[in-house]
């Protein structure tokens, strides 16, 4: 079995090399991680892959650090006082920068394997003894990358029980000296080749063949780096059949079966909704859902008519209250309406509106222990209209307005994923659900397509999940929100990052057209789902007995059992 291997923890959805990374690596099930040590002027050894703190830095009010600041030429002190996950997304700041002992702290709790980046040679000598000493008091799995002989030897000299990663010249006489040098032989060695594509053409060593893997494998156990696409990772499993590949992220391990996660309903704490949430975990449950996540709506353009904290505060507390009771239940051993619905219960959050008002928002998301943040916008400023779309009668608009009112609700989640620090921008067409939904109007946001392009370039650079929302999918296969379009958008962009969400105000909405959403995230070449839990996304791999096949205008023809294998 392949294992992966998290390239400076996983950077797709976090700050690389920070603890946020590392943290996600482990909870996604990698058991590899490799990372970039460095060491400060006072021989303090951080987590950092450039020479200078500027690409990943900024300073505590957000902005960039001009300077050059050598980290070699900076305290400890000195550099813990920037900040190092502003520079990836709203969601990160206030990021520090890690301590390799942490780091090493938190993969011997968890058992993963850390593999040390090769750029410790350059380490000043006086630093050695020290930086090995703290390897060696870990306690934690390491391996050594190495690119010479020579390094080699010092790494089994001062560390006989690390991995040896080696990564530099490999012929058959290298390989040899190398199993002499290595105890362990082919268990406690593995050779690294890069895989040729657009992201490694600056490499200047031999990319990986059919022969070269073959040699290596007599010798040693064989890992790729560093791979981006599941297309060439099932290139790589087929051509090299490796032992180990390293990857930002893209690729995901698979550990479970039967996960499917609606992270996306509400509750009676939303002005909308009537629903119980025990009501809610029973239908969930009849739904065969692995759980749900209650999102009631905290719409902060309220804030100066009503304490927009309350509804959230209280649906947040029923949720630890149902855990509690169900955690209270299974070891009492008994049953009762809670355990009866044995689904997994989330607690979170839809924020509406949340650029408009950034204090408040930052008070909503800091009060309570959210597994998930959901970013929305219901209500713009468009002319006269300054209600939520729900109420307003788009029948009435004549076709110049009905354009101008979504190109300006776009411009409004621009500002919103920008801005405010969520896991998932939810229907992000939502407009049309009333526009074409409720009033039969034939509008079409396609000829927006720059902006979707320049809202989706921000989610994906922010590591933010897109929402395949069921609500406006219906039996005859209609889509009021034009999804199937936009997952194509949004794949062709390099998009990896999905959930699903059913919006259920109703407990009988309860992961509604789930199937349906599956069929076309397929369609699509997706390979997972997620859901999120303490605010981390964890992927749900999605497989098929029988493929429904869907066809070129997204309806849904026949309809087969599907299987989803995930992480839990």
């Amino acid at each position: 079995m392949i294992q992966l291997q998290a390239h400076r923890g996983v950077c797709t959805e976090y700050p690389e090399n920070t603890m946020s990374a590392f943290r996600g690596a482990i909870c996604q099930g990698y058991k590899i991680i490799e990372l970039d040590p460095n060491v400060t002027a006072d021989g303090n050894f951080v987590i950092l892959h450039d020479d200078t703190i500027n690409r990943t830095a900024r300073r505590q009010d957000g902005s960039v650090v001009e300077e050059n600041r050598k980290i070699t030429e900076m305290t400890y002190d000195e550099a813990a006082g920037y900040d190092y996950g502003a520079w990836f997304s709203p969601k990160f700041k206030g990021e520090k920068l890690p301590l390799l002992a942490d780091v090493l702290q938190l993969a011997r709790e968890n058992g993963v394997l850390l593999k040390i980046d090769n750029k410790i040679w350059r380490f000043p000598e006086k630093y050695m003894d020290s930086f090995w000493q703290l390897l060696r008091d870990s306690g934690a799995e390491i391996g050594i990358t190495c690119n010479s002989r020579e390094t080699v030897r010092r790494a089994v000299q001062e560390l006989p029980d690390a991995e040896i990663h080696y990564d530099g010249e490999v012929t058959e006489e290298v390989l040899k000296v190398l199993c002499r040098l290595q105890d362990h032989l082919r268990d406690g060695l593995v050779v690294w080749l890069p895989f040729q594509s657009n992201e490694t053409s600056w490499v200047r060593v031999p990319f990986a063949t059919e022969e070269l893997c073959s040699m290596v494998k007599r010798y040693a156990k064989l890992g790729i780096w560093i791979v981006f696409r599941y297309e060439d990772y099932d290139e790589i499993r087929e051509r090299f059949e490796p032992d180990v590949v390293e990857t930002p992220g893209q690729m995901k391990p698979v550990k479970n079966s039967g996960c499917l996660v609606d992270m996306h309903t509400h509750s009676e704490h939303s002005h909308d909704s009537v629903c119980h949430i025990s009501d809610m975990a029973k239908w969930q449950q009849e739904r065969g859902s692995y759980g749900f996540a209650v999102t009631d709506h905290c719409d902060v353009l309220n804030c100066g008519r009503e304490d927009v904290t309350v509804r959230i505060r209280e649906s947040v507390a029923e949720v630890e209250f149902f855990r509690r009771e169900k955690e209270t239940t299974a070891k009492s051993g008994g049953v009762d309406k809670v355990e009866a619905s044995a689904t997994r219960i989330l607690s979170g959050i839809e924020i509406g509106e949340g650029m408009c008002y950034p204090q408040v928002t930052e008070q909503v998301l800091g009060m309570c222990d959210y597994d998930v943040v959901i970013g929305s916008v219901h209500t713009i400023k468009y002319k006269q209209y300054d209600m939520p779309y729900s109420g307003i009668d788009f029948s009435a608009m004549d076709t110049e307005d009905l354009y101008g009112y979504l190109d300006c609700y776009l411009d409004d989640v621009f500002q919103m994923v920008r801005s405010v620090p969520c896991d998932i921008v939810a229907h992000l067409a939502c407009p049309l659900r009333y526009m074409n939904g409720k009033y039969g109007l034939c509008i079409d946001w396609r000829r927006f397509e720059e902006k979707i392009r320049k809202i989706l370039s921000v989610v994906i650079r922010y590591g933010i999940a897109l929402e395949v929302n069921t609500s406006c999918m219906c039996e005859n296969g209609t889509d009021w929100l034009d999804q199937d379009w936009l997952l194509g958008v949004y794949k062709e962009m390099g998009g990896q990052l999905i959930t699903l969400g059913s919006d259920a105000h109703i407990c009988e909405n309860a992961a509604r057209e789930f199937e349906r959403a599956i069929a076309l995230l397929r369609k699509h070449g997706f390979r997972n789902c997620f859901y999120y839990e303490k605010r981390r996304s964890i992927p749900c791999e999605i497989q098929y007995q029988r493929l429904p096949e869907i066809l070129a205008d997204g309806k849904l023809r026949a309809k087969g059992k599907i299987v989803i294998e995930c992480s839990k």
